[in-house]
């Protein structure tokens, strides 16, 4: 199953992120480790000002995806990810 983005919203929206599909076929691994860093920020339609990034969101049955990305606040608060 492919899906062709993928959002994480956040209380803060300064801090969400749209990792779209880059169509690879490689990494079709059981595990399957993602790296969410390094991403830019971009305006995207219907989402405003985010952080982008392009990684394999093709998931095959019994593969497990980990992704791991890091937000740098600019000042204390609480975090949360939205329920969509």
């Amino acid at each position: 199953m492919r899906f062709t983005f993928l959002r994480l919203s956040f209380n803060d929206s300064h801090f969400n992120h749209y990792l779209r599909d880059k169509d690879d076929e490689k990494g079709n691994t059981k595990l399957e480790w993602v790296d969410c860093k390094n991403c830019l920020q971009e305006e995207v339609d219907g989402e405003g000002l985010v952080w982008v990034k392009e990684v394999n969101l093709n998931f095959n049955k019994g593969t497990t995806k980990v992704f791991e990305g890091l937000i740098e606040p600019k000042e204390s608060g609480d975090l949360q990810v939205n329920p969509l």
